[in-house]
């Protein structure tokens, strides 16, 4: 009859002894990736690894942004932004990482970049808070640092300004409630339709600035949760007035959905 061993035998001490080894190894090599910078981390995980909430018009190239709360996507380390190829799918690892919160929007910026906005604090171990620019090569725009006060929803890009919309009541410092424009040179335009709550979507077309949110006023105006601003900032008669608050907006011809 056999007997049960009390301990593994000298063989199966080395093999628990390799283990533990490998699984060091392993455990050192996540604590060094997860301060790495883009080009360098890597994790394992197939897709975004959490919830996605924006997906960018296509660049130039084709290619989209996609953000949202997830931290690694099919295998890298991104953080809560990644560019993803338009065809394949494959995330393009160069772009950089993403930090302190999520990505809410993202809109291309026409040269291969991207504006980005979310509740993120930092952009590769740079402090951006809630809204920065990221150029065609990957690297940070140094110039284009808005700092909303509070959590950027929605971003649209029209010629040389970036609209930004969430819940916000100060960018850089001065008052913009809801809804802001900034030149794609960083500086703060005088455009202040003054909503009176959090816009959540900014579509432009033309001369017209259409945004929805849960505000009830904008400049004033009775304007329920829709409304459409001027690029110079006078408000227009739309006014579809529904009842509850508006999380999409988009523009097909004369249409606005």
């Amino acid at each position: 009859m056999a007997t049960l061993r009390s301990r593994p035998s000298s063989r199966g001490w080395r093999r628990v002894t390799l283990a533990l080894a490998l699984l060091a190894g392993l455990a050192f090599m996540l604590l060094l990736a997860s301060g790495a910078r883009a080009t360098d981390r890597i994790s394992i995980t197939q897709g975004p690894n959490s919830i996605v909430r924006t997906i960018s018009e296509p660049d130039t190239n084709g290619t989209r942004y996609l953000g949202g709360g997830f931290t690694a996507f099919d295998p890298w380390d991104t953080g809560s932004g990644a560019l993803v190829g338009m065809t394949s799918g494959a995330v393009a690892p160069a772009f950089p990482r993403v930090g302190g919160g999520n990505v809410n929007a993202a809109a291309p910026d026409g040269s291969g970049g991207f504006f980005i906005g979310g509740s993120f604090t930092s952009v590769d171990g740079t402090a951006r808070i809630r809204a920065a620019h990221i150029n065609a090569d990957g690297s940070l725009d140094a110039a284009w640092n808005p700092s909303p006060d509070s959590t950027v929803n929605a971003i649209a890009v029209s010629g040389s300004t970036v609209y930004l919309g969430g819940a916000f009541t100060t960018v850089g410092g001065t008052g913009r409630v809801g809804v802001a424009a900034v030149g794609t040179d960083g500086a703060l335009t005088s455009w202040n339709p003054n909503p009176n709550g959090s816009v959540s979507a900014i579509t432009v077309s033309g001369s017209t600035v259409y945004l929805g949110g849960s505000f009830t006023t904008v400049g004033g105006t009775t304007r329920n949760r829709a409304a459409a601003v001027g690029t110079d900032g006078t408000l227009t008669s739309w006014d579809p007035n529904p009842n509850n608050a508006v999380s999409a907006i988009a523009v097909s011809g004369s249409t606005v959905y």
